[in-house]
């Protein structure tokens, strides 16, 4: 289950390492509006300077290494719209990445 309190303790070093590459994030769905969510935790990804930033694909395989010392992880991703969705599993639950383009 997500609290905004594990949100935020998740989002914290998450941020910086963004940042370090270019992109910063944002707390969405449940747990924003919610406090809480059983299904998962939305985060929302995007670029801080659109037109010099490092591929979503580039950007995920980093983020992937900076996640995987904390938990086991599956990842599996989807494009819809102007956004790009990304999935990332660890022991606290499901984490969705919606990289906005």
């Amino acid at each position: 289950m997500w609290t905004r309190e594990t949100a935020f303790q998740f989002l914290e070093p998450l941020e910086k390492f963004l940042a370090n590459n270019g992109y910063h994030c944002a707390l969405g769905g449940s747990v924003m509006y919610g406090g809480t969510s059983d299904k998962d935790l939305d985060v929302i990804v995007y670029p801080h300077n659109r037109d010099n930033s490092i591929l979503v694909d580039v950007l995920w395989e980093r983020l992937r290494g900076f996640l995987s010392p904390l938990e086991s992880f599956k990842s599996k991703g989807s494009s819809r719209d102007s956004k790009d969705v990304r999935v990332f599993y660890v022991d606290c639950g499901r984490i969705d990445f919606f990289f906005l383009k």
